[in-house]
């Protein structure tokens, strides 16, 4: 018989040889299960560590991996200790942290374990970096960018209005954002329209800086000249295009532009979010305030500094709601436009219109996070979550205290006060809002319809001293009015329909001011033919805080059970 064959004449292999192969075998075989099972080598400092439950672990893992060798004998173990068997890879496990241990144990001691390990969150950065971000000290002053995540921008994300006389579209800090209707009117005239647009929704694009929503949706209100006219004509259309918020980083005296005002308070029946600028004549009490930042619902900004001490520049007074950021941004703006080709840049700029632009940006956000909140409740939210600077509590220098976006998105919702403008008569009969050659009268408060009562809930406000509302007493009947003081001292009055102003006593048919917490209530008669309508007044009481109060309103036509 030749030496190289045997009996069935297979190779014959030496000894040595078949000892090597063996092991080779053996190798590739571990290498083949773990390509199996989707394993990496396994980390010895992890294999079979003992799993941490989600009280105790420091990220708050809650669930576990567990990789074996596939096989029956595995998947037998797994389904007994309660794991979940990956869809895509044979012998790959998850199961809550808890329960970890256990498998984990029974598999090592079988030879089956390749590794576990705790089942976490890929991590991200909350904000991209960008080639400026180094010099945005603002940034991390109102937002934690190391962990907050801004929300995505979606095709019916809200958009925050710019009302400036022109914005640098084209500069490449605003490329890639859904900037509507950008128009250039030159180096002075886009100065802060490109700065707010690049402070707001800088996407972060590798050159320059990020903005507080990076890639948030805008729209230019282009205000021409900056005139009472064209700036209060800029803001009617934003709000009836739909802005959810509106940025105003200007101001007219205050006795001059009632356009204006008016301009605000139609925004505000459209449901728009308005932020203005304290303006910049420095903290001094011969400063004057400006409209629109003294007009009611609108969220009046100042401006601090790196250290947060208030900027001298920054106007103070009780119409002050928040501070930001205001003294050395570094911002986009356009260097020259005199050739076919514009030189874009960035600058440093101060002033509270950029401070107002990071709270306009701020809004807008909390409108996407929180969509279900009225406008008045989303200002209420960016008050509660403010850091507290000055005096304890609101003060006339910084207001309620420096933006503070994670404070605004946890912090509780006021309710929401759904029918304003009602700040005086003319907002609700039609002779001072309006739209277009249509008047935007009030619907009675009571009745809907036949009998009945009608409640809702309500607020005053620093900037929102009063609420009218229109009740119209059926013929030969009665309206019992119950006002309950729910926070804060308030007073009622009823008012005639004649009445043309509530700053006026002419008109007033009843009273009542009773000390908080007591319920006001007034019984109303009408013994004619027709329906009588009647104002009723909400104001605040004589021992009301000038902060605000809350109160319920019932009426009906007996009072309430």
């Amino acid at each position: 018989m030749p030496s190289g064959t045997n009996r069935n004449e297979n190779t014959w292999i030496p000894l040595r040889i078949r000892a090597l192969l063996a092991a080779a075998a053996f190798l590739l075989i571990g290498v083949l299960s773990s390509a199996a099972a989707g394993a990496l080598e396994p980390d010895p400092s992890r294999v079979g560590e003992p799993p941490v439950t989600s009280d105790h672990h420091p990220d708050g893992v809650i669930t576990w991996i567990v990789a074996a060798r596939a096989s029956r004998k595995a998947d037998q173990l797994a389904r007994r200790y309660g794991a979940t068997e990956s869809a895509e890879v044979p012998g790959l496990y998850s199961l809550p942290a808890a329960d970890a241990d256990a498998l984990i144990r029974v598999l090592r001691s079988g030879g089956l374990l390749l590794y576990a390990e705790p089942d976490v969150v890929p991590e991200t950065r909350a904000y991209p970096a960008d080639g400026l971000s180094q010099e945005q000290w603002w940034l991390d002053a109102v937002v934690a960018t190391g962990s907050a995540v801004p929300p995505p921008v979606l095709p019916g994300s809200p958009r925050l209005a710019i009302v400036a006389p022109g914005i640098a579209g084209q500069h490449p800090d605003l490329q890639g954002i859904d900037l509507e209707g950008a128009k250039s009117g030159g180096i002075e005239r886009d100065r802060f329209g490109t700065a707010a647009a690049g402070i707001a929704a800088s996407p972060g694009n590798g050159d320059g800086i990020v903005g507080i929503w990076p890639g948030m949706k805008l729209r230019h209100a282009p205000s021409g000249d900056g005139s009472c006219l064209k700036a209060s004509e800029a803001v009617r259309r934003a709000a009836r295009l739909g802005s959810a918020v509106i940025l105003m980083g200007y101001g007219f005296r205050p006795e001059s532009c009632r356009t204006h005002l008016a301009a605000t308070q139609y925004a505000i029946h459209e449901g728009a979010i308005l932020v203005a600028s304290a303006g910049d004549g420095g903290a001094d009490e011969a400063t004057e305030p400006l409209r629109p930042a003294i007009d009611p619902h609108v969220i009046t900004v100042g401006s601090v500094e790196r250290n947060l001490s208030l900027a001298p520049f920054s106007n103070i007074g009780s119409h002050l709601d928040l501070t930001a950021p205001g003294v050395a941004l570094l911002a986009p703006t356009l260097e020259s436009s005199g050739s076919a080709n514009p030189v874009f840049g960035h600058s440093t700029v101060s002033g509270t219109a950029y401070s107002a632009t990071m709270v306009a940006a701020a809004a807008a956000w909390l409108r996407q996070a929180k969509s279900e909140l009225a406008p008045s409740q989303v200002e209420g939210l960016l008050a509660a979550g403010a850091s507290d600077l000055g005096d304890r509590g609101w003060d006339e220098r910084f207001g309620a205290g420096l933006l503070d976006i994670d404070g605004a998105v946890g912090a509780r919702a006021p309710i929401a006060d759904k029918l304003e403008p009602n700040d005086d008569i003319g907002w609700i009969d039609g002779r001072l809002l309006y739209e277009g050659k249509r008047f935007l009268r009030a619907k009675p408060l009571w009745p809907k319809s036949g009998p009945g009562r009608r409640t809702l809930q309500a607020t005053l406000a620093r900037d929102d001293p009063a609420d009218v509302y229109l009740i119209r007493i059926p013929a030969r009947s009665k309206a019992v009015i119950a006002v309950a003081q729910a926070e804060g001292d308030v007073g009622v009055e009823v008012r005639s329909a004649t009445t043309r102003t509530i700053a006026s006593p002419k008109g007033t048919l009843a009273s009542s001011d009773l000390a908080y917490p007591g319920t006001e209530g007034l019984l109303l008669r009408n013994r004619a033919r027709d329906p009588r309508p009647v104002y009723l007044v909400v104001r605040q009481g004589q021992l009301g805080d000038p902060a605000g109060a809350r109160y319920r309103i019932s009426v009906g036509s007996s009072l309430p059970g």
